[in-house]
């Protein structure tokens, strides 16, 4: 029987296998299981594409793998490092999302739900960055820059998902939550109380959200080759 996705079954071999090493405190498995995390959903992304990719995705999921890396070294500097990284990661998909937003159109019923959203959602980063601003070696300015630009890019990915309701939006908005609840767990745990079990949503949050991003980009790239060959079609 031929196997469809072998990199898709790596992918989550090697994402349980982290999560298990690393929670069983067996580091070097662990980062040997984490170093192939990124590069394999990264190989599905390719393969699903037939060879055929945006710079973008792959410079997103090369910061995923720089910070995936050097958050595991147990040094303040490399977390710093990691923080860079997916701040300029969300800062990339930021980009989609404004360029997505460009073929949205806003009803009236949208603008209650994405505004109770909207709302709630600044009301948690508020609450988070309060955690992060009691420690005293917090990068304060970092936090508060890193937790705007995942605001901003939560409340306009939910907006489109609110006006349009695509599977696309729908793999976005996944994703961007998933990155949003790992960062929210990593806090808490971090700066007011450490639980395995936060640590292991942290973890299982961030596999999650690889997985949806990669099914963002190969849906997206789809629809523009499928936009595109209609055009061609009709000229």
């Amino acid at each position: 029987m031929k196997i469809k996705n072998p990199t898709l079954i790596l992918y989550w071999l090697s994402s349980i296998s982290f999560v298990t090493f690393f929670m069983l405190g067996w580091d070097y498995p662990a980062l040997l299981a984490k170093s192939c995390v990124v590069p394999s959903i990264g190989m599905y992304y390719l393969n699903s594409r037939n060879g055929k990719f945006s710079f973008l995705p792959i410079s997103i999921f090369l910061l995923c793998y720089m910070g995936d890396v050097a958050v595991l070294i147990d040094q303040e500097d490399f977390f710093i490092y990691s923080a860079y990284a997916f701040l300029i990661v969300y800062s990339l998909m930021l980009i989609y999302a404004v360029k997505d937003l460009k073929h949205v159109t806003f009803k009236r019923r949208d603008i209650p739900v994405i505004l109770v959203v909207t709302g709630s959602l600044i009301y948690v980063v508020i609450s988070v960055l309060e955690m992060q601003f009691s420690n005293p070696k917090g990068q304060n300015f970092l936090y508060l820059i890193y937790a705007l630009v995942l605001t901003v890019l939560s409340i306009l990915v939910f907006a489109g998902y609110t006006a349009k309701g695509s599977l696309q939006y729908l793999s976005f908005g996944l994703a961007t939550t998933c990155f949003i609840l790992s960062d929210i767990f990593y806090s808490i745990k971090s700066f007011y109380v450490y639980s395995d079990l936060l640590q292991l949503l942290t973890l299982a949050m961030q596999m999650l959200s690889y997985f949806f991003l990669a099914k963002y980009f190969i849906m997206r790239e789809a629809e523009e080759a499928r936009q595109l060959q209609k055009k061609l079609s009709v000229e």
